[in-house]
């Protein structure tokens, strides 16, 4: 008997409440975690390119350097597609977590 009292004064809406936000901060956290380490990629990327491209001068001219493109046109072009790596990697997480089915 006393199981069935239990049960019959157990708040089931406190529970799903209780899941319902739990689940949206484990989807706020990794929301905001996923972002910081994008940014810290990029902005760690943009540094190396940096370095690279304010001190290739102190290297010798390579043969054929004339051919390929400059280390500030190779740096930009890397740098648009980690970019472009990193905003995609942002709408994947976007669409994750909007998958989720944590209530509205």
């Amino acid at each position: 008997m006393q199981i069935t009292e239990t049960i019959k004064d157990f708040d089931f809406a406190k529970v799903t409440d209780r899941v319902e936000e739990f689940g949206q901060s484990a989807a706020d956290n990794y929301t905001e975690t996923s972002d910081r380490v994008i940014d810290f990629v990029v902005d760690t990327n943009k540094r190396v390119v940096d370095v690279v491209v304010t001190n290739v001068e102190r290297f010798p001219e390579a043969p054929f350097a004339d051919r390929v493109p400059s280390a500030a046109d190779t740096g930009k072009r890397y740098l648009d597609a980690v970019e472009r790596a990193a905003d995609w990697n942002r709408d994947l997480n976007r669409r994750v977590v909007d998958l989720l089915p944590l209530g509205d």
